[in-house]
């Protein structure tokens, strides 16, 4: 099922599917490419710090052989040891701030600036056994132990043959100084590791190919994912709030519309107002044709004024109607008696013959 479903990924990812991935952290990741800027950067970085590491360590050396038969005691000690402990961070923290940069750079050169936590949550998912992922015949199992096994002969090969060509300087090693010791020794390490960078160059590049393939292919959506992204037009909380926006002007001016038809408008008197219709012929129950606060009020009173309907003020049932009512809704039957007394005051202003609604 999981393989049909693949299959059915022949989309390329579109960009609100790339970004959130990103923002999980899921990126292209090549470890052999952060392998070889690492090894490239540090050795470059010990070629150029390996003068001052070796003479500062072999200072600490000759100090601590000076201290040797110090007579240290309770007082002095403490000291001794933070001075000793501050000396060693000092040689390393040069090669220190080098790696971390190195590590950073790893990062920027594969797939630029990413600051996030979310890869750091705890996910009980991730307890669960996947027996999935047991197979040994993967292709991401397969192309791993394949980049181990590149590793290897490249590796072996390099620090063999480099060996083999020193032999004859080897021999001579006895005769030399500790400090022409120690620069062999560095020598030594540069070129094996420098030789071994160069060849794991290529090895990277071909591994950081088929991981940014890997991402493109897992990131792949299927027909339906696409339509349903796109119909999703509410994405962006701006352009929801927009159509919300537009929806309630649309219903406010057909309210707005109602209220010349209006019977009479309630009030609180400043705060609330509500329109009320009623046709006895047409209608079961007095409808609330328009209601609203603060400035929405203000406008259905303007328009009751400008239209001649009488706007009567009764604090209570204004407030009642407006938190039990909606607009289009019948005003119910436990209210029938206080609004029967407003439109029976309103039809003997316009002497109208009042319909009995009391008595429904």
């Amino acid at each position: 099922m999981a393989d049909q479903y693949k299959e059915d990924k022949t989309e390329k990812a579109t960009p609100k599917r790339r970004n959130k991935a990103r923002e999980q952290g899921n990126v292209a990741y090549s470890k052999d490419v952060a392998l070889v800027i690492m090894l490239f950067g540090s050795i470059w970085g010990l070629y150029f710090l390996g003068p001052y590491m070796r003479d500062r360590l072999l200072f600490e050396v000759r100090n601590l052989i000076g201290h040797m038969n110090y007579p240290f005691n309770v007082n002095n000690i403490q000291g001794f040891i933070i001075s000793v402990v501050g000396d060693l961070l000092k040689i390393i923290a040069p090669m220190l701030a080098i790696i971390l940069f190195l590590s950073y750079f790893s990062n920027v050169v594969q797939f630029g600036h990413l600051f996030t936590t979310e890869a750091l949550k705890p996910k009980l998912s991730k307890l669960k056994p996947k027996f999935g992922e047991l197979k040994f015949f993967k292709k991401d199992k397969l192309v791993d132990l394949g980049s181990s096994l590149g590793k290897l002969i490249i590796i072996f090969p390099v620090v063999y043959f480099t060996i083999i060509g020193e032999l004859d300087n080897i021999i001579t090693l006895m005769h030399r100084t500790v400090a022409e010791l120690f620069n062999y020794i560095a020598y030594m390490i540069f070129k094996v590791v420098l030789r071994i960078t160069l060849m794991l160059i290529f090895l990277s590049a071909i591994d950081f190919v088929y991981r940014k393939w890997k991402y493109e292919e897992d990131l792949k959506m299927t027909k339906q994912e696409v339509k349903d992204e796109r119909k999703n037009a509410d994405q962006d909380p701006m352009i929801k709030g927009r159509i919300r926006s537009f929806g309630r002007d649309i219903m406010r001016k057909l309210m707005y519309a109602e209220i010349p038809k209006a019977d009479v408008v309630i009030t609180n008197p400043t705060h609330i107002a509500v329109a009320i219709k009623y046709d006895p012929l047409n209608m079961d129950a007095p409808k609330v044709v328009a209601k609203g606060m603060r400035l929405i009020a203000e406008r259905i009173k303007d328009i009751a004024r400008e239209n001649n309907i009488p706007i009567v003020e009764n604090k209570p049932l204004a407030r009642i109607l407006y938190k039990t009512v909606n607009i289009g809704g019948y005003v119910p039957p436990d209210l029938y008696r206080a609004v029967a007394e407003i439109l029976a005051y309103v039809y003997k202003m316009n002497k109208k013959r009042m319909p009995n609604l009391t008595g429904r």
